[in-house]
């Protein structure tokens, strides 16, 4: 699981679905908000040589007041990779997934929503693995529930991840929605609220019995394992919240 090949392919595989879309010479924006420099910075370079300081405003603003759709798709692999690279795309996460619903991806060919899912994975079980991830598990999942995504996929992902960084970042993302879910039955990311479907999706999931007796069996199968006291922790946070 902590293998990065996974990712580095599903990056890979974004290039090859985009690569369709060219760039278009002197992108149009907002003259109010988006300037000349802002411009020549997206056409400076090669695409894959395009770096967080080229592409953070315009990740920001792609759509709303900054070029099409097919301008999106030109640079959306360059974005994506950059999110989940060390230099970081200089937006918030669930900004740009969310850029995908602006552009209604599921209307998109089939080979383009297919690299987007394999991104989307192969990036959640990789963020998993790290003990410091460079995207936090919330706004990963935020992101792409407000992307449109159904997050079960996801979401089991995470019960059978069987690895130590996996449940720790399980526990601090329980503990720190408690309060909000108790309150609301909502979640506390200021971003939940624009993806309704993942809040109640996260919700269901945190209260149901199913979740906990899927991570209580994983514990005694590996009760020796270097995970098991993560585990522990989990179901003890969930437990609170289903009593809540």
């Amino acid at each position: 699981m902590d293998d990065e090949k996974p990712l580095s392919s599903a990056v890979e595989g974004l290039y090859s679905a985009f690569a369709r879309y060219p760039l278009r010479k002197h992108v149009e924006g907002c003259p109010c908000c988006v300037h000349q420099h802002d411009k020549k910075a997206l056409e400076a370079k090669p695409l894959r040589q395009l770096s967080s300081s080229d592409l953070s405003r315009y990740a920001f603003k792609a759509m709303t007041t900054w070029g099409d759709e097919n301008d999106f798709r030109h640079f959306l692999p360059r974005i994506f990779e950059l999110v989940v690279s060390s230099e970081r795309i200089g937006c918030d996460e669930e900004v740009v997934f969310g850029k995908l619903s602006l552009a209604k991806w599921g209307t998109w060919p089939e080979k383009e929503q297919l690299a987007l899912r394999a991104y989307f994975r192969a990036g959640w079980r990789f963020l998993l693995s790290q003990e410091s991830p460079v995207v936090e598990p919330d706004s990963w999942l935020c992101g792409i529930a407000i992307s449109g995504e159904d997050l079960r996929i996801y979401l089991n992902d995470w019960i059978q991840a069987k690895q130590t960084h996996a449940y720790e970042h399980l526990n601090g993302f329980v503990e720190h929605h408690q309060p909000t879910y108790v309150k609301r039955h909502s979640l506390s990311n200021a971003f939940w609220p624009t993806a309704p479907k993942g809040v109640a999706q996260i919700c269901d999931w945190f209260a149901a019995a199913k979740t906990r007796k899927e991570l209580e069996r994983i514990y005694f199968e590996n009760d020796s394992s270097e995970f098991a006291s993560a585990i522990s922790k989990s179901v003890k946070y969930l437990e609170q919240i289903s009593n809540s």
